[in-house]
C-alpha cells in the first residue's frame, strides 16, 4: 500500500508541474510572436490605411477582406486584416496594422495558398517565397497603384 501511495503521488505531483509549466508557458507567451515575413511604413494613420484598402476590396469582387480590432483601449492599438483573393486559386494573406512613432506599420504575417494546402510565415519556405513574390509584385503594386498610396519597404526583415 505504502508503494501505491508514493507512485500516486509522484504521478499527481507530475501532473501538477506540468498543469503549472503550461499555464507558465502560456502566459509568458514563449515563441508565440513569429517575426513577420515583411514589414512596409505607410505615413498616413490605420484609418486612412483601412479606408483605402477597403476602398481597393471594392473595386475587386474576388476579393474577401476581414478587418477586426485587437484592442480598444489603444495601449497596444492593432488591426488584423485578413484577405482572401478567389482566382485560380485561394491565396489567403494574413496583414497586421499598428502605430509605430508617426507611422503605421503594415506587416504581412502569413501567407497561404488555401487551395494547395501550402504557404505559412517561414521565409525559407519556397512556397511562402513563391507566394511573397506574387503578394510583392502583384498584389501590393495594384494596391499602391489603384489607391495611390506609397508602402516602403522596411529593410530588418526578407
Amino acid at each position: 500500500m505504502n508503494k501505491a501511495v508514493k507512485i500516486v503521488g509522484a504521478i499527481v505531483a507530475l501532473v501538477v508541474i506540468g498543469f503549472i509549466g503550461r499555464c507558465t508557458y502560456m502566459i509568458l507567451c514563449i515563441s508565440c510572436t513569429t517575426p513577420a515575413i515583411k514589414t512596409y511604413s505607410y505615413d498616413g494613420s490605420m484609418d486612412q490605411f483601412e479606408s483605402e484598402f477597403k476602398k481597393f476590396a471594392a473595386l475587386h469582387n474576388n476579393m474577401n477582406l476581414k478587418i477586426s480590432r485587437r484592442d480598444s483601449s489603444c495601449n497596444i492599438c492593432a488591426r488584423d486584416i485578413t484577405v482572401e483573393l478567389k482566382a485560380a486559386q485561394i491565396i489567403k494573406y494574413d496583414l497586421v496594422l499598428y502605430k509605430f512613432n508617426t507611422t503605421t506599420k503594415v506587416a504581412l504575417d502569413d501567407i497561404y495558398d488555401e487551395t494547395h494546402k501550402i504557404g505559412g510565415n517561414s521565409t525559407d519556405d519556397k512556397a511562402t517565397k513563391e507566394l511573397f513574390y506574387g503578394f510583392k509584385n502583384n498584389f501590393l503594386v495594384q494596391l499602391e497603384k489603384d489607391q495611390r498610396l506609397t508602402l516602403t519597404p522596411d529593410f530588418f526583415n526578407f
